[in-house]
């Protein structure tokens, strides 16, 4: 499947972005990195050497392989997991200490999947280099 048909059209708001969120920019079909994001003119990728304003760069939506390389898996009931703590049901993070979540957070896209992780674990994902080729 095209990479196109992954991402939404909807343009990203600078608020939602930070370094290190993983971008498609349509106009040349490949998958980048931000490496910094000024809130007027839009984000920097490629470690600073090409800025895109924010009507050039589009969200990816969550598929299963990336999911599967960033150490996240699904069950049998279609719930997404990392660890004992974290799951995924009908497209919202819950954090469970316990049987109730404590946290809802909704989670569709691979930019809103980064945030949340590094929010509550204080790390980030490290997606595999050879995925990211895939998808282009």
């Amino acid at each position: 499947m095209d990479l196109k048909n992954k991402v939404l059209n909807d343009q990203i708001k600078p608020e939602e972005l930070r370094i290190g969120n993983l971008i498609y920019i349509p106009e040349t079909n490949q998958v980048a990195f931000i490496s910094m994001v000024h809130k007027h003119l839009g984000v920097y990728v490629n470690d600073g050497f090409i800025i895109l304003g924010f009507h050039q760069i589009r969200k990816i939506k969550l598929n299963d392989e990336m999911v599967k390389s960033v150490g996240y898996e699904f069950d049998n009931d279609n719930i997404l997991k990392f660890g004992n703590c974290l799951y995924f049901l009908d497209d919202f993070l819950q954090i469970a200490s316990g049987p109730a979540p404590i946290v809802n957070l909704k989670c569709e896209f691979v930019h809103e999947l980064q945030n949340a992780h590094f929010a509550l674990f204080n790390n980030e994902i490290c997606f595999d280099r050879n995925l990211i080729e895939k998808l282009r």
